[in-house]
């Protein structure tokens, strides 16, 4: 009994001592990674005018993410953020994931519709200056990494030419 509850010690000291090992070995790779591992970047390229599809209008927002890195990613979703002539418009989210080659660039199309009736709700500021809608269109886009969740923030402003807009709010008024 006596030799049998040694041996028990003794195996338990070894497998506690191969355990603290391997993750001491775990942590150091994971170390190396987060110290090699460079974070994808995000460009935008354009934020467009769509069209209409029924009581919505729909916006393009182009982006290319680079991968710097020697392995492939994978997007794991993307929060987003609308506002136009200083007014909070739309937030929302897309859950699909994209994958990103290694060393590589991948473009994105994220289409972006507006309940018709936000855009009454600051119409008086774009018929006051028909030419142009300031706009900022910003997020997160978030990344599947051998490091874990990465999120990489985004942001575009810039101006819109509203012309063709004015042109299709007559016509959404009367579908009402």
């Amino acid at each position: 009994m006596k030799k049998s509850l040694n041996f028990l010690k003794k195996s338990a000291l070894i497998s506690v001592s191969v355990l603290v090992t391997s993750c001491s070995a775990v942590s150091t790779i994971l170390d190396i990674v987060k110290t090699t591992f460079q974070l994808p970047k995000v460009n935008i390229n354009s934020f467009a005018y769509g069209g209409v599809n029924g009581q919505k209008l729909s916006f393009k927002l182009l982006m290319d993410v680079d991968n710097p890195n020697s392995v492939g990613i994978k997007t794991s979703g993307m929060d987003y953020n609308l506002n136009l002539n200083n007014s909070d418009i739309i937030n929302g989210n897309l859950l699909s994931g994209l994958d990103i080659s290694a060393s590589g660039r991948s473009n994105l199309e994220i289409p972006i519709e507006i309940d018709f009736q936000k855009i009454l709700q600051i119409l008086p500021s774009i018929v006051s200056n028909p030419n142009n809608l300031d706009y900022k269109v910003f997020g997160t886009l978030n990344f599947n990494t051998p490091v874990g969740n990465v999120p990489v923030n985004w942001r575009k402003e810039d101006k819109l030419n509203v012309q063709e807009l004015l042109t299709v709010i007559p016509q959404l008024l009367l579908q009402k």
